[in-house]
């Protein structure tokens, strides 16, 4: 249970499914295929110069089960929630901005 939701909620463990994600690499206005992930690699990007080590942004989609924290997934929640996008990726991560994109819901729901 994230830190975040302790005060209104059980403090049970909860698994949930992370069914797919995807990323792409989004710096200054050009979009990049490359990926900084493990190894310490830079930003191949065009907008940053080749020992500049600011941070890159990039976008993820995720389609996950009902209920899943997807904050929490992405930063660790001091440890508490893994697996986490920051361990994944050995790197610090956070999250910009958030955007609901789809529910997949079947509503109004079939009447008998």
């Amino acid at each position: 249970m994230p830190i975040r939701v302790l005060h209104r909620r059980p403090a049970n463990c909860r698994s949930r499914i992370i069914y797919s994600m995807s990323y792409s690499m989004v710096c200054g206005n050009k979009t990049t295929a490359s990926f900084p992930g493990n190894g310490g690699e830079k930003c191949q990007c065009l907008a940053h110069s080749s020992d500049d080590a600011r941070p890159c942004l990039f976008v993820m989609t995720f389609e996950t089960q009902a209920g899943t924290y997807v904050k929490e997934f992405v930063h660790g929640d001091l440890g508490r929630t893994t697996p986490n996008l920051r361990t994944l990726l050995n790197a610090e991560v956070d999250i910009i901005a958030l955007d609901v994109t789809r529910i997949d819901l079947d509503w109004p729901p079939q009447v008998k």
